[in-house]
Parts: structure tokens; C-alpha cells; sequence
């Protein structure tokens, strides 16, 4: 899975990655971790390798990590903003 190409445009505002999606008019604030998990997506990835640049950044516990990148990927997914 990746971020899809079309449509999108992203712009850095006070440490924040603004997305906005060109065909929905919906602006969506990413920063954290999400921004690693959003700039891995980038390329074409999996949920593994997604929990592993997360834990790879933050001390945080493998199983955590994997339920937080489950939760952001699904929320990007049903806003429409990845390819599988």
C-alpha cells in the first residue's frame, strides 16, 4: 500500500504536515508518528515494515506501535487516501 499520487498535496505548517485532498476539499493535519507512518507510505509498503520505521523513531513497544499504525492506516484508507 502507498499514498496515492492524484489529487493530493501536502505543505508543512508549524511542524505539522497538512494534507489536503484535492478531490474531496478535506484537509487532514498529520504530525508524531503519523508523519513517519505518512512519509513511509510514500513508498509502496506494508503494515510490517510501517510498525518498524515507527519503533525504529520512538521507544515504544512493538505491539503498541502495530495497533496505532493499524488504527492511522485505516483511517487513511477510509478517507480514501491510499492505493493497495
Amino acid at each position: 500500500m502507498r499514498v496515492r499520487q492524484d489529487g493530493l498535496t501536502a505543505r508543512e505548517v508549524d511542524g505539522t504536515l497538512m494534507v489536503l485532498d484535492l478531490t474531496t476539499s478535506q484537509y487532514f493535519g498529520i504530525r508524531g508518528s503519523g508523519r513517519v507512518v505518512y512519509d513511509a507510505l510514500a513508498e509502496d509498503v506494508d503494515v510490517d515494515d510501517l510498525v518498524e520505521a515507527v519503533t525504529s523513531e520512538y521507544a515504544v513497544d512493538e505491539a503498541v506501535a502495530r495497533a496505532d499504525v493499524e488504527a492511522f492506516v485505516r483511517k487513511l484508507d477510509e478517507a480514501g487516501l491510499l492505493v493497495r
